[in-house]
């Protein structure tokens, strides 16, 4: 949130930065920066699932169970 703030905040106050400024400001990538953000949440969590599938399994076939 903090990079695409950044972001969106930089486009917004090129208005009164100058004219190169806004040149830049219409560089910036917004979609491509999201896009990238979540590949980068959601790598690591599809990376880590296998090795814990047995635990997550297990703990939901356990609050399922009446006892």
């Amino acid at each position: 949130m903090e990079l695409q703030n950044n972001v969106e905040y930089l486009s917004r106050m090129a208005g009164q930065m100058g004219a190169a400024a806004i040149n830049e400001a219409a560089k910036m990538p917004t979609q491509s920066l999201r896009m990238v953000l979540v590949v980068l949440i959601v790598v690591p969590i599809a990376c880590a699932y296998p090795f814990f599938q047995r635990y997550i399994v297990a703990g939901l076939s356990v609050g399922s169970v009446k006892g």
